[in-house]
């Protein structure tokens, strides 16, 4: 019997994390942080949702020990991550690289400083 074991392809603490099964997709995983001072509340989740519907990859946020659809406004609303937590994403599909590439990029677009403006983050 053959038990296909991953191995890492590129690794590193906060970096695109890849895990490879032989005769499998690739697996992306890495961390982003919720910048946006009211913590991933439903404008910028609405931002998030928007971005990875776009994408054919699932897509998967965990937070403490919850884990949800990224692509559902519900699901991230319910993970509850405050200012400044760490998420793990965890891409798979035809399009990981680019929507991982897309989603980092949108995290790190959140607003870390409070406004009194009402469009504000």
């Amino acid at each position: 019997m053959f038990v296909a074991l991953p191995y890492p392809v590129f690794s590193g603490y906060g970096q695109i994390t890849s895990t490879f099964f032989p005769g499998e997709a690739l697996l992306l995983e890495f961390d982003v942080t919720v910048r946006s001072r009211r913590g991933l509340h439903v404008r910028p989740a609405a931002k998030v949702v928007a971005m990875t519907s776009e994408f054919d990859s699932d897509v998967q946020l965990i937070y403490q020990d919850r884990r949800v659809d990224g692509k559902s406004i519900l699901g991230l609303m319910a993970l509850a991550a405050p200012h400044g937590a760490r998420l793990r994403v965890r891409l798979e599909g035809p399009d990981e690289k680019h929507a991982g590439q897309s989603l980092k990029a949108l995290f790190e677009t959140f607003p870390t400083t409070k406004t009194t403006s009402a469009t504000a983050d």
